[in-house]
Formats: C-alpha cells, sequence, structure tokens
C-alpha cells in the first residue's frame, strides 16, 4: 500500500525572511478563488481528509479537557499522528512512495525513518495550519462536518455513518455505540490511543497492534466506499444557487489540469452570468500578475548573470522581455480594473490602489524603477516588522541577494497563471468521488 508521498511541506519557517509574493499579488488572487470556489484551498487534493477529521472528532470526545503532556498538543493533533503514523507504518517496507495529497506526510516519513516518535517536537511547526485537520478546515466548516472549535459539526454523523457502512470492518456502530459492534470497539481504541497521546505527548501508537493496519485501511485516501462518494458528489454539486456547485458540475467535463486551460475551457462552455464574471476577472488579473511577476523575475536574472555588479536601469531598457512586459501592462490594467469592478468586494478599488504606481508609465526605465520600488514597499509592509527586498541597491542599479537568484533565462508567456485558484483540487475531488 503505497500512501505517504515525499511532498514539500508547507512551513512557515522556510519563508520567514520574506521569499513568498514578492510583489503583494497573492491577497486579490485569493480574494477571487474565496468568489469562485469558497472553503476550498489550493493545497486540498484528497477530500477523505475531511471525513478523517470528522471520525477523529467523534472519537476524541470528552477529551478536550485533558491538560497535554506537552502543553501545546490538541485531541485532532493527536489524532493526526495516529492516522500518519499508521500510514507510515504499514509502508515501512516501501521504498517509493508515490501517493500525494497527506498533509505532515513528508515530516512523519522522516521521523519514522529516524526511528522516532511523532510529537510537537517533531511534527509540522505550524500544525493547526498544515496537517490535515487545519488544511481541510474551511471545507470540513463549510459542510458543517466540524465546528470552529475542530468538533463534530452536524453534518458529521451523516459523513460517519456514510463511511462505516462502507467499511466491511465496522458496518456501523461507530457513531451510535451499539453495544458488541466492531464500530464501537474501533471508536473505543481509537479514543484510548487519542489519550495515551495526550498524556504521553507523543504518538502512543505501538506497530505490532492491529490498529495500525485498521487505523491504515480506514483513512486510505482512495477507499472510499460508494456511500461515502455519493454523499459528497451531492454536497458539492448539488446546490443549484452556489457557484462552487456550478464549477463542481462543469469541472470534471473539461480537460486539462492547468489553472489557465481549466478557465478557458469554462469560459468556453454554458454558464452563468455570475461564474462568467468571476471567471473574467480571474483571467484578467492574472495577465497584471504575469506581467508584473515576469518582469520582476526578469530583473533577477539579468542581475543573477551580472553576479556582484549592479545592474543598472540603463542596462535593462532595451531587454526584449521588460519590452514586451511594459507594452501589454497599460491595457492589461484597465481590462483588469473594468472586470474587477463587476464583482463585489471593491477589488477594483484595492488593484487601483496598490498598483497606482503602474497605471502611467512613460518608459521602459519608468517600468523598471517603478517594480522595484513596489517590491521595496511590499517587502518593508510585510509583519510583524517588515522583510528585506531580494535585492540590495547600489548606487543607480541593484544586486540579486543570493537567495533569490534566478538559474534560468526567463520567458514571458502571455497564457501563464500566477496564483492558483483552487480547480485542480475541485478536480482532485471529483476524481476521488467519481461513481
Amino acid at each position: 500500500m503505497t500512501v505517504i508521498p515525499e511532498l514539500t511541506e508547507a512551513d512557515p519557517a522556510v519563508a520567514g525572511e520574506g521569499s513568498l509574493d514578492p510583489l503583494g499579488l497573492a491577497s486579490i488572487a485569493e480574494q477571487l478563488a474565496e468568489q469562485l470556489l469558497p472553503s476550498v484551498r489550493a493545497r486540498m487534493q484528497r477530500i477523505r481528509f475531511v471525513t478523517a477529521s470528522a471520525v477523529g472528532a467523534l472519537a476524541s470526545e470528552g477529551l478536550h479537557d485533558i491538560p497535554p503532556e506537552d502543553r501545546v498538543s490538541t485531541p485532532s493533533l493527536c489524532f493526526e499522528w495516529l492516522v500518519l503514523a499508521s500510514f507510515a507504518k504499514t509502508n515501512a517496507q516501501l521504498k517509493a512512495l508515490d501517493a500525494s495529497g497527506v498533509p505532515g506526510s513528508s515530516k512523519t516519513w522522516s521521523v519514522y525513518k529516524r526511528g522516532e516518535r511523532l510529537s510537537a517536537r517533531n511534527y509540522l511547526k505550524s500544525p493547526g495550519v498544515f496537517g490535515f485537520t487545519g488544511v481541510y478546515l474551511p471545507l470540513a466548516r463549510d459542510l458543517r462536518v466540524l465546528d470552529d472549535a475542530r468538533r463534530s459539526g452536524p453534518q458529521s454523523f451523516e459523513l460517519i455513518r456514510a463511511w462505516e457502512l462502507d467499511d466491511p470492518e465496522f458496518r456501523g456502530g461507530f457513531v451510535d455505540g451499539a453495544t458488541g459492534s466492531s464500530g464501537q470497539a474501533f471508536r473505543k481504541k481509537l479514543r484510548v490511543e487519542i489519550e495515551s497521546s495526550l498524556r504521553s505527548g507523543h504518538c502512543s501508537l505501538d506497530e505490532g497492534k492491529h490498529l495500525v493496519s485498521q487505523i491504515a485501511g480506514a483513512f486510505h485516501p482512495e477507499r472510499m466506499g460508494q456511500h461515502e462518494r455519493s454523499l459528497y458528489r451531492r454536497w458539492l454539486t448539488d446546490d443549484e444557487s452556489n457557484v462552487r456547485s456550478e464549477v463542481a458540475r462543469l469541472i470534471g467535463k473539461i480537460a486539462g489540469d492547468y489553472e489557465f486551460d481549466m478557465i478557458a475551457s469554462l469560459l468556453s462552455a454554458q454558464i452563468s452570468g455570475d461564474l462568467r464574471r468571476r471567471l473574467t476577472a480571474i483571467r484578467d488579473y492574472e495577465l497584471v500578475a504575469n506581467t508584473l511577476t515576469s518582469a520582476f523575475r526578469k530583473i533577477a536574472r539579468r542581475s543573477t548573470v551580472n553576479v556582484s555588479k549592479p545592474v543598472e536601469i540603463g542596462h535593462l531598457v532595451d531587454d526584449e522581455v521588460l519590452g514586451r512586459c511594459f507594452s501589454v501592462l497599460p491595457s492589461a490594467l484597465t481590462k483588469a480594473e473594468e472586470s474587477l469592478g463587476d464583482l463585489e468586494g471593491g477589488l477594483a478599488g484595492i488593484l487601483q490602489s496598490r498598483l497606482i504606481k503602474f497605471f502611467s508609465l512613460g518608459t521602459v526605465g519608468d517600468f523598471v524603477e517603478s517594480l522595484m520600488v513596489h517590491h521595496e514597499d511590499v517587502q518593508t509592509r510585510k509583519p510583524p516588522a517588515g522583510k528585506r527586498p531580494w535585492f540590495e541597491q547600489h548606487d543607480k542599479g541593484w544586486v540579486i541577494r543570493s537567495l533569490y537568484t534566478e538559474a534560468q533565462d526567463i520567458e514571458f508567456e502571455l497564457e501563464a497563471f500566477v496564483h492558483p485558484y483552487r480547480l485542480y483540487a475541485m478536480k482532485s475531488f471529483l476524481k476521488d468521488v467519481a461513481p
């Protein structure tokens, strides 16, 4: 069984120097993505972790008042440890782990290979955000499977009933606690292990226990049965008044996994006016984001090639990529401002205020200078006390810092997106819950 991939984990410490979003373009993209697919996130891939979170919340009832030995762990975190440790131990004989979409898997596998137990010390630095409960929490809350405190929501029981009916080991008993049922026994075992992990400060699960294979099988992302799949399809696609449901109904029918291709395909289909306005705004905003990002990366590349010698505006004004970006930007900004103005949320005004310096540029040199000033402003505003720019200023030029050098030349491709819009996540969900 291959469950845990060698994924790159999201980790705030890695980006602590300010390596993300150097032009401050992500927040508008996030607001557009939320208007398109609310409560879905780009890091989501396997909707079955909503089920796992629901099962863990029910099994953890009554444990939230127990003071954890390490003073930081929670019942939901301890349940995550049980699931991920079970995946790792079930895969112990495998050299290559080729499945995908398991938050926390890379850290878990490295801990397991060292012969250690999962704990707050060696697990994710921000497990409440980047563990599977945290990653899937927005969707779990929206579906009313979990509440804001990560405890059972009103829809969790319907989901867990579907899950237990599909599992040949349980066939009921987990939700209603039917005496003598295998479902009741499994729930009790999970509760004992969660409590033990809370009191010990690490994952208490022993490798030799039958429970390891039970847990790994019960939450394997590719083992959803027909009741669970059917319930998710209904939740995702049946709301006629919901844009997310409209996207879900359409996206399973279109080709391609790349965001630009999927949005282009949706725009060419028969869709509601509401959805068309949102997709058009995304397409137009991404042209602005792509233009600015390509130009910024091209400057970084030119500085990288110059090594320690500053790259000056005079060196850049004849650059072909920068020239193309400069020529595309004015019309791109106009179109984006217009299409964002068709949406709620005041996004056109936000675009105008944040990118005001790019609306009236006379030359490529003005463009380069404005871009570098904009980058420095963005870095200065990053919490908690600002971040250093990617470049060091030297008289009239800039030198790229070693953390941010560009190893390859930069092309400007009009049909490219900078930001994810959660379409791949939804497509992955629909693949998992297909009949």
